[in-house]
């Protein structure tokens, strides 16, 4: 259990500088060790201002007071406030407005916990401006970065609430040479760090920098250096590097090239789009409206049973014969062609149902199969076998394949009847047939009788050769065998003629009646018929289409989701770029040269980059990247799945899993153990010895008279470093050469401070202007 925080310090970052100086603080101190004693909470840059600020402060304040975070037991209570900028960026106005803000506030609502009115010995509420400041020389900006001090001076001079106890400049010049901005900035950081996140906090040295001076005087100005691991920056680099490389495995077994046939025909199987639409097209309610245009088309009784036709039966005993087969169904406009609404309700709900069925039969496919168990890995083959339901609809769609969907046209079924009535009504008669017949036969019998005749005569033809006399005249056998010949070809051509006819009408009958009979099976023939099928088909096409939509829709479901991994490994990567990170084939060969800085006389890290990199890779929890990679995606897996949300929008979640994966990961643990004992005592060696002389005076400050002042200092650097690593320091520091405060809370850094003091804004403007 952590100990509870004793004295909270409210931070207020002022401008981009001093707002990014205030998270790194405040993340500093989110992922130290057990045993805080500090609370943060942090008040954005874009709080600045008025209202919003006060607001803002008094909501942080009445919070800390409900959680008796304020009050130490048994004690008045205590607040730290500070104020963190660089006047660089030109924020002196607005450091300004934050500390009218906060000295009008607690004179205002917190005049009884912090009364006003007591010594400045007694006061329990310290209101500190830390400002890394341009170079304190002539010029523009000196001279600004001055008027801004004397600003704040006055300000001070007639608050409500005698609350700022301390301005605090860390100058970009120093009498040892000129700072970088990551150098000023990080002194300034070091600064509030050593002060309030070590545990040093009572510590007579250390309380001394921030209560009021008797005299008021309220400008100082610091020179700060150490040897650190930069812990936000360090937990930061662990986070998003864990981040990056789950969702790197997740984005690859996303979009991984191989495909499992068995899987994908399975997920086709399970939407079984075929059956959906064949419930539609032939379910019930497809078959009632059908039967309803039946009915109304009057093909209700079946037309099934033998033809018979006599081959001298009249036109009008056909028809009456056989009514049915005659009937123009196409051509009778019948007034309840319209299907009822009831059935084209019942269509609807069918149509319906057909939606709804795929829509639970995505849903429970994509929360079975797209979740975090699979780790992704079954997506393209799903997102294949979506893609091929789709196609398979288009096909189902296109003109071709429903046309038989759409019923016979109007013109289709007069051509079968035209044939039918021309079958009826020119087949051949029995008044056309006999004369025809009878000339025919009298033919036939004439030449019959003459060749008979002729043969019968030819033995007796032996006459002389030029004989004179006229032909024998036939004999009566011959004529009447002529007649009877030519009797019997005139009926069997007219008996002929008929047979050809009834048979050619008995098949064309036959085939009238089986097409009813299909009509009758189906849905009807003529108008209603074609009403019927027409909603059929209509909504066979708007149902295919719905379909392909909601296919569609779980496919865009699963391109954001891709979509979603990719633009979160993109923010995990963004966040390493920012820490100037160089990513290796392993989080063991990563180049931690950006994050650590380069080794400075001021500021050195208590480890090199390479050790670094692999203490902190020895630290993960999940080394697997699979099981690594499906623990992120269950821990950012929105609780309503897919259909609700997708996962990895929200960084908080993912970045707490990414801190849960190094549990083991201290900052001051990473610099303990045999195998790095001795390199970090080298490199606590190294800094002494070159910090002694770098922590040089920023100003050069002058009275009245033009004189350098002899401004008080320390006249060796106090030290801040943490309890665990005294033996370490004891080892390069001889007994009784520095003022060490040995701080309680475990931070992996040690802290050179050498402070100025009992200044003012007049004798450092003297001292710019010579």
């Amino acid at each position: 259990m952590e100990e509870p925080v004793r004295q909270p310090l409210v931070l207020i970052g002022v401008g981009p500088a001093g707002t990014a100086l205030a998270e790194e603080i405040l993340d500093t101190a989110r992922v130290r060790p057990s045993g805080e004693l500090v609370g943060l909470c942090l008040l954005e840059a874009g709080e600045l201002g008025g209202p919003r600020l006060r607001r803002s402060l008094r909501a942080t304040l009445d919070a800390l007071l409900e959680a008796g975070r304020i009050y130490q037991q048994g004690a008045q209570a205590q607040l730290d406030l500070a104020i963190l900028a660089d006047l660089a960026e030109g924020t002196g106005p607005q450091v300004s407005e934050a500390v009218a803000v906060v000295t009008q506030l607690l004179a205002d609502t917190y005049g009884v916990l912090f009364p006003a009115s007591v010594p400045a010995a007694e006061r329990s509420a310290w209101l500190t401006v830390y400002l890394a400041a341009p170079p304190l020389i002539a010029g523009p900006q000196g001279e600004d970065a001055i008027a801004r001090l004397r600003a704040l001076e006055e300000q001070a001079a007639t608050a409500p609430h005698p609350a700022l106890s301390r301005v605090w400049v860390l100058p970009r010049q120093t009498t040892a040479g000129q700072l970088s901005d990551r150098a000023v900035r990080s002194s300034l950081r070091l600064m509030v760090q050593g002060l309030f996140l070590s545990g040093v906090r009572r510590e007579p040295d250390l309380h001394a920098l921030i209560r009021h001076r008797p005299d008021g005087r309220l400008i100082s100005t610091a020179s700060v250096g150490a040897a650190e691991l930069p812990v936000a920056r360090v937990r930061r680099y662990a986070r998003w590097r864990a981040a990056w490389e789950g969702l790197s495995t997740l984005v690859e077994q996303a979009e991984q090239n191989s495909r499992d046939e068995a899987r994908r025909l399975g997920y086709r199987s399970q939407l079984d789009l075929p059956g959906l639409l064949g419930a539609l097209t032939e379910g019930r309610a497809a078959a009632d409206l059908r039967k309803h245009a039946v009915e109304l088309t009057g093909l209700t009784a079946s037309s099934q049973g033998a033809l018979r036709v006599g081959l001298l039966a009249a036109d009008g005993e056909v028809r009456a014969a056989y009514p049915l087969l005659f009937r123009s169904l196409h051509r009778e406009q019948a007034a309840g062609a319209e299907p009822s609404e009831a059935l084209l309700h019942r269509l609807d709900e069918a149509e319906s149902d057909t939606l709804s069925t795929l829509s639970r039969r995505l849903q429970a496919l994509l929360a079975s199969e797209i979740s975090p168990d699979s780790a992704l890995q079954v997506l393209p083959d799903l997102e294949a076998a979506l893609q091929e339901g789709q196609r398979w609809l288009a096909e189902r769609l296109a003109p071709a394949s429903t046309e038989a969907l759409w019923g016979r046209q109007e013109g289709e079924e007069d051509l079968a009847l035209t044939a039918l009535e021309a079958a009826l009504v020119h087949r051949p008669r029995l008044t056309q047939l006999v004369p025809v017949g009878a000339t025919l036969g009298l033919v036939w019998g004439t030449v019959t009788g003459m060749a008979l005749h002729a043969y019968a005569a030819a033995p007796a033809a032996a006459a002389p050769a030029f004989s004179t006399g006229a032909a024998p005249a036939p004999t009566d056998t011959a004529l009447w065998g002529g007649i009877a010949a030519g009797a019997l070809l005139t009926l069997a051509w007219v008996g002929g003629g008929l047979w050809a006819g009834r048979a050619r009408l008995l098949r064309l009958l036959h085939r009238r009646q089986q097409e009813l009979e299909e009509l009758r099976q189906g849905a009807g023939a003529g108008l209603p018929a074609r009403r019927a099928t027409d909603n059929i088909a209509l909504r066979h096409a708007r149902a295919g289409q719905a379909l392909s939509l909601q296919l569609q829709g779980a496919l865009d479901r699963l391109t954001a989701l891709r979509a979603a991994l990719r633009q979160a490994r993109g923010r995990a990567a963004e966040h390493l770029e920012r820490l100037q990170i160089s990513l290796g084939p392993s989080q063991r060969m990563d180049d931690l040269s950006g994050l650590l800085g380069e080794d400075t006389p001021l500021h050195r890290a208590l480890l090199p980059p390479e050790r670094l990199a692999e203490r902190i890779a020895a630290t993960r929890t999940t080394p697997d990247k699979a099981l690594w990679a499906q623990r992120l995606l269950q821990a950012t897996w929105p609780s309503g799945g897919l259909a609700t949300d997708l996962p990895l929008l929200d960084e908080a979640p993912l970045a707490r899993e990414c801190d849960r994966g190094f549990e083991g990961l201290a900052a001051a643990r990473l610099l303990q153990g045999p195998e790095v004992q001795e390199e970090v005592a080298r490199r606590v060696e190294a800094f002494l010895q070159g910090a002694e002389g770098a922590l040089a005076f920023g100003v050069r400050p002058r009275d009245e008279h033009g004189d350098l002042l002899g401004v008080a200092g320390q006249d060796a650097p106090l030290l801040i470093a943490p309890i665990d690593l005294r033996v370490t320091v004891d080892q390069v520091l001889p007994e009784g050469s520095r003022r060490v405060a040995w701080g309680t809370a475990n931070s992996p850094w040690i802290i050179a401070l050498r402070t100025w003091d009992g200044l003012d804004a007049g004798a450092i403007g003297r001292g710019v202007r010579g």
